[in-house]
């Protein structure tokens, strides 16, 4: 399994294979180059040659390089995208939805609900009312990941959020967090095991304009975004704390913490407790862990990742690939499967046969001396004799 966090300024690759004891063991990580402007480019130009695209053309290349960077015959692609690229992000209540999630995403971002690929990740009941938590993406951004995973002959099986794959390698689903993209299109992204999740745009918190403002001023505007996130907790939680913790999904957290209210409530978290059976030494654990999060969708819920959900509240992938194609996917997965336990059991064989057929190789290629053959002969001659004499000495 192979995951690709697509960036501004880079591109994370995490290569990982599920373990024997249900863990995943991280084989490899690396960072290639940015593929931000074909992502999120709005350009309707097709490539005569190849028929898709030009923006998907040139997304191929981040499946090229990652070619390049580890090996990728059998694996599966998993795609992780900023929160901040998604049409729509909120949580609702059971009865602004009446008539459906697509209709109701639909009217609230003004775009036909057939432009719109969409996920439900959380469902969540603390009380009477049932709280939902939807992702919708423009399917232009779909149909130009699939189309470039295609043009080089990979397997995708994943397009997932980033704060979706980060607090599932957290396994932290009893708190509450507000988590933070720090680049320029900056976005907070609420959290809360009582209503699932929502988006507020934080451009004052943009890493390239924040950390460059003096501390007195800059924290000004961290604690503005702070009362605004506070408010709308308020406003979209059944109940919210204050003074939530913030935990940066991406970003220079060092450098954050000049500013005193920055400081005072950001948290670190890291990877759930025996998810992993081998990892590299990470420099920076949580630049990695939405990456390593999405990886781990097919976990069983007996997992310790999900030891902290609370019993109200479901939790499912925020996959927002057709259904059709993640069908394939898994078809696929167990495919590969097949094809290793016969690699396995053919290998077994021949090892078997071999260790057979050895001792009759040995023994057809050992000489005999004369002397020793005739001696052999003669006493089958008199074995006879020797066989009645022993018979009258019995008697």
């Amino acid at each position: 399994m192979i995951s690709l966090y697509l960036l501004p300024d880079r591109t994370r690759l995490v290569k990982a294979t599920p373990a024997s004891n249900g863990r995943l063991k991280i084989i490899a990580i690396d960072e290639l180059s940015s593929y931000w402007d074909p992502l999120t480019s709005t350009s309707s130009g097709v490539d005569s040659a190849t028929g898709i695209s030009t923006a998907a053309l040139s997304l191929s290349g981040v499946f090229r390089e990652a070619k390049k960077a580890v090996r990728i015959s059998g694996e599966e692609f998993f795609v992780v995208l900023p929160d901040s690229v998604f049409t729509f992000l909120d949580c609702v209540r059971e009865p602004q939805i009446e008539e459906g999630v697509e209709l109701y995403v639909s009217a609230m971002v003004d775009k036909p609900a057939d432009t719109l690929a969409i996920a439900v990740p959380f469902r969540t009941r603390p009380g009477a009312e049932l709280y939902q938590t939807i992702f919708a993406l423009s399917k232009d951004i779909i149909q130009s990941i699939v189309d470039a995973a295609g043009e080089e002959g990979v397997t995708l099986s994943s397009i997932e959020p980033a704060s979706i794959g980060f607090l599932r390698a957290s396994g932290a689903y009893d708190r509450e967090f507000f988590f933070l993209e720090a680049f320029q299109d900056s976005a907070a992204v609420a959290y809360s095991p009582v209503g699932g999740m929502f988006r507020m745009d934080a451009p004052l918190l943009a890493e390239e304009r924040l950390l460059d403002m003096p501390e007195i001023s800059g924290d000004i505007d961290v604690r503005e975004v702070f009362a605004e996130l506070d408010m709308a907790a308020d406003r979209s939680f059944p109940s919210a704390n204050d003074d939530v913790n913030m935990v940066i999904i991406t970003g220079q957290r060092r450098k954050f913490k000049k500013f005193k209210n920055m400081e005072a409530r950001l948290a670190d978290l890291t990877f759930a407790e025996d998810i992993l059976s081998e990892a590299p030494d990470f420099e920076s654990p949580q630049d990695w862990m939405a990456a390593v999060g999405t990886l781990l969708q097919e976990v069983s819920e007996e997992s310790s990742l999900y030891f902290k959900k609370p019993t109200y509240l479901s939790v499912e992938s925020g996959n927002l690939l057709p259904t059709g194609m993640q069908t394939n996917a898994k078809l696929f997965r167990i495919t590969q499967k097949v094809r290793k336990i016969s690699r396995v059991a053919l290998l077994a064989g021949i090892v078997g046969l071999f260790a057979l057929l050895l001792p009759a190789f040995y023994f057809l290629s050992v000489e005999i001396p004369s002397a020793l053959q005739a001696r052999y002969d003669e006493t089958q001659k008199e074995l006879p004799v020797m066989e009645a004499e022993l018979a009258i000495i019995g008697r």
